[in-house]
């Protein structure tokens, strides 16, 4: 569907829960022509089981008109500031 995603790493972070658990964070940046409000992301391992996927960063639109942002696309992450999504 056109969107572009470049994967830059994976870690295994303590969870922002708050508890003891721990979860793996995939960083990218992305360029996406698809609406991104009503998405909904999920991981699938080797063997086929589901992962729900949370998804955080900051997000611009690049190329746009005011009043009409699919004329352009949404940017994931920021490569300025070396902050992927």
């Amino acid at each position: 569907m056109n969107d572009r995603i470049e994967l830059v790493g994976i870690s295994l972070e303590k969870s922002q829960r708050g508890d003891s658990t721990f979860e793996t964070s995939i960083s990218f940046y992305g360029e996406i022509e698809n609406e991104t409000g009503h998405e909904e992301w999920k991981a699938y391992d080797s063997a086929g089981k589901q992962y729900d996927v949370i998804t955080m960063g900051v997000s611009s639109l690049e190329n746009t008109l005011t009043d009409h942002w699919r004329e352009g696309y949404i940017s994931m992450g920021d490569r300025n500031s070396q902050q992927p999504y």
